[in-house]
C-alpha cells in the first residue's frame, strides 16, 4: 500500500473536493475519509469516478443501521456515478464526530471491465450514530484517472481524505 494523495478540507462548506492525476501504475485504490457535513443535517457523501454524473452508468447496494433500525435498498441510474457511500454526520454532533469510511476501487485501471467500488463507514455520538456497508458498479471500462468526492450540504472543514495504492506484488 502507497500514499497517493492527502487533502485536508480547511473550507467550511466546500461541496466537491477533486482528487485528480491519479497514478495508473497501481492494481487497486483505497480511500480512507474522516467526512462530517457542514450544514446542521445528516449528508450523503458520495464519488464520482473520471468527472463522470450521469448517473446512467451506475448502480449500486447498501445496508444502514442506526442502532434501532436497518434499512436496505439500491440504486440504478442515481444520478452519481458511483453513488451514496456513507451518511456523513451533522455538525450537530459533538465537535470530534465524524464519520470514518474506507472505500476499495478494485482493479481501477483495467479497460477490459466496468469498476466496483466496496465502502464500510460509519460513525458514534454517544448512542446515536450510524454504520453503513455500500457496494457499487461503474459500467464504463475506461481506466479512473479522478476522483470527486461529494457531499450534498457541503464538507465541514477537518474532513479529510486520503488516497492509497495497492499492487498485487
Amino acid at each position: 500500500m502507497f500514499p497517493i494523495a492527502t487533502y485536508t478540507n480547511n473550507t467550511a462548506g466546500a461541496n466537491y473536493i477533486n482528487l485528480t492525476s491519479i497514478p495508473q501504475g497501481f492494481t487497486h485504490l483505497q480511500l480512507r475519509c474522516w467526512v462530517k457535513a457542514y450544514t446542521n443535517t445528516v449528508a450523503s457523501f458520495y464519488i464520482y469516478f473520471n468527472g463522470d454524473s450521469t448517473g446512467s452508468n451506475s448502480s449500486s447496494h447498501y445496508l444502514y443501521g442506526n442502532g434501532s433500525s436497518a434499512t436496505s435498498g439500491g440504486y440504478t441510474n442515481s444520478g452519481a456515478a458511483i453513488g451514496y457511500v456513507i451518511a456523513a454526520p451533522a455538525p450537530g454532533t459533538a465537535a470530534n464526530v465524524y464519520a470514518s469510511v474506507i472505500c476499495d476501487i478494485l482493479d481501477y485501471t483495467n479497460t477490459n471491465k466496468g469498476k466496483t467500488l466496496k465502502s464500510i463507514g460509519g460513525w458514534d455520538n454517544n448512542g446515536s450514530g450510524a454504520v453503513e456497508l455500500f457496494s457499487g458498479a461503474y459500467l464504463p471500462t475506461t481506466a479512473i484517472s479522478s476522483l470527486t468526492l461529494g457531499c450534498d450540504s457541503g464538507f465541514a472543514a477537518g474532513t479529510r481524505f486520503d488516497l492509497y495504492g495497492i499492487t498485487t506484488a
